[in-house]
Order: structure tokens, then sequence, then C-alpha cells
């Protein structure tokens, strides 16, 4: 799960950006044009979203971006998926 995850460049990470840009202050236009410019940078190049981003003064001196990139938002209730999954059908098992 890790490798496709990080298969990404961290690009899953792009909305909680740009949320956190509009909520510092940044108008939503403004948030999406400095997302976007380093998302499809990161797409078409094969870098990473993350380490672009760190690389920008304008957002990093605006958000906390140790909070934005928290790999734990997305994986906090993992357990809890888990746990209500149903159980797996045996193979062979009538349908």
């Amino acid at each position: 799960m890790r490798a496709n995850l990080e298969a990404t460049g961290g690009l899953y990470f792009s909305q909680r950006l740009l949320l956190a840009l509009v909520e510092s202050g940044l108008d939503r236009d403004s948030a999406y044009r400095h997302v976007q410019r380093h998302a499809m940078r990161a797409w078409d190049e094969g870098l990473d979203f993350r380490s672009l981003v760190r690389g920008d003064p304008e957002i990093s001196a605006r958000v906390n971006l140790g909070e934005v990139f928290d790999l734990g938002v997305y994986t906090r209730h993992v357990d809890v998926v888990f746990e209500r999954r149903p159980a797996p059908v045996p193979e062979g098992a009538p349908a």
C-alpha cells in the first residue's frame, strides 16, 4: 500500500494543501494556481510533489507543511475499515 501511495509522488496531498492555503487567507484561485503549478510539474516530470512545495517559500511561509503532508490523516481509521469488512468467502463456497 505504501508503494502505491508513493508512486503518486505525494499528489494525493494536493487537496489538503489547497484547503490549507485557503484557510491561511489566500483566495481560492491563487491557492489553486500555486498547487496546480507544482502538481503538474510533479506529474509531468516524475518529481515529488512534497519536495516541490517545500521549496516554494510562498507556500511554506503560509502553512504548516508537516500537518498538510501528514499521512496519518488518511490512514487513521484503517483499523476500523478492516474491522468492518465482511469476512472472506472461502473458495468454492456457494455465493
